[in-house]
């Protein structure tokens, strides 16, 4: 369908006055879809080619808002997790932070400890109180984990009896049997 070109032109005016019908719009589209559109009107035909793929975009469904709201709730869990997980990470960190620096500190304090011993070695009777002390921690110490076997060892004769017992009730019963 060939158009007179002044034809379009009036028809494009009543367009942008916005007093085009349905009718005169779907010539005007039909007019630029044509592969030979004259140099005066390409700039009408860029325009009217993208109104045409922009009208080929579907609109959003009913259930558009529904599906919305969930993504963004779905995205603002995810970040929470995002959050914890990052909370956990610097957490561990600063835990790790403070187990170093107590491990250097304790070991910095008993190397102190371990140098004022050290230079204690010119006076012989401070060397020989420390080692009495530090003999005197360890026979506690052992004193302690003997008197726990100790129990033990009640503990154990008492149930040496008890196996006694189940012997003879088992003879007992084994009798009764007969």
């Amino acid at each position: 369908m060939k158009h007179n070109i002044d034809e379009i032109k009036l028809l494009l005016v009543k367009f942008y006055d916005g007093e085009s019908s349905l009718e005169e719009e779907n010539v005007i589209n039909e007019f630029f879809e044509q592969s030979e559109v004259p140099k005066e009107l390409m700039t009408e035909a860029a325009q009217f080619r993208f109104y045409k793929s922009e009208s080929a975009i579907v609109a959003p469904g009913d259930d558009f808002e529904k599906r919305l709201i969930n993504s963004i709730n779905s995205y603002e869990a995810s970040a929470k997790i995002v959050k914890s997980r990052n909370y956990m990470y610097y957490s561990s960190a600063a835990a790790i932070v403070l187990i170093a620096v107590t491990l250097f500190f304790t070991v910095f304090q008993q190397s102190k400890d371990l140098e004022n011993v050290y230079h204690n070695e010119s006076d012989p009777e401070q060397v020989y109180y420390e080692t009495v002390k530090a003999l005197q921690l360890i026979a506690e110490s052992m004193d302690a984990a003997t008197s726990d076997l100790d129990k033990l060892n009640m503990v154990e004769q008492g149930l040496g009896g008890l196996g006694t017992f189940s012997l003879i009730n088992l003879q007992n019963n084994d009798f009764n049997n007969n």
